[in-house]
């Protein structure tokens, strides 16, 4: 994607924090027919290195797992908070409306997982969540009968994909002078609904001059 130096994060544990936040996005692979899209919850595995690796599962009958089996490199588009910006926040005159995002974009190869380790990757995949319901008694792959694990395990493929590329994006109005972006924080903190809430906080962490 296109990303202005200004709005660059390449900080990786930063990186890989908001993608286990986040931990949902859309993969999508350039196939014959053309692109091909499809939205999944991921887990992160960051090694000390550096490294990076996403897994995930579809449906058996979605057809994107033929194209990793092509050797074909997938991209993965996770989106953070966003929030509208109105030029009347700024104290700067001549402005005009914008966006405040956060976004990631991950490039790599990737594998189809075995199947006995499919399992392993669900359970990954749950236990991730359920920690945020605590002190919910979370619910784990054994409540399944046998014969339902069977049949759920059956339905789905597991996909690794190795990161190779990444790319960053925070936009949290770092162009603007610090009235204008006081103007903006008091416009997002009054409108107070949870995507303005967590811009603001992200601007408050990410207070970079031009």
């Amino acid at each position: 994607m296109y990303v202005p130096p200004l709005y660059r994060n390449d900080d990786r544990g930063d990186i890989a924090d908001f993608l286990r936040e986040r931990a949902f996005g859309l993969v999508v692979v350039c196939g014959e027919e053309g692109p091909h899209g499809v939205h999944v919850p991921f887990a992160v595995d960051a090694g000390a290195g550096g490294d990076l690796r996403l897994r995930f599962h579809v449906a058996r009958a979605n057809g994107l797992w033929r194209q990793v089996e092509d050797g074909r490199r997938l991209l993965l588009s996770v989106s953070g908070p966003d929030a509208y910006v109105s030029p009347d926040w700024y104290v700067a005159a001549d402005q005009v409306p914008t966006w405040n995002y956060v976004a990631v974009h991950c490039v790599g190869a990737a594998r189809i997982i075995p199947d006995q380790e499919v399992g392993g990757l669900l359970s990954d995949l749950s236990l991730e969540q359920e920690r945020r319901l605590l002190p919910k008694r979370p619910w784990t792959l054994d409540k399944l009968s046998p014969s339902a694990l069977e049949r759920l395990l059956k339905a789905i493929v597991g996909i690794e994909m190795t990161v190779d590329g990444i790319e960053g994006q925070w936009k949290l109005s770092q162009n603007k002078r610090d009235a204008d972006r006081d103007g903006v924080l008091a416009g997002l903190d009054a409108r107070g609904d949870a995507g303005s809430i967590a811009v603001a906080a992200l601007m408050r962490r990410h207070r970079r001059r031009p």
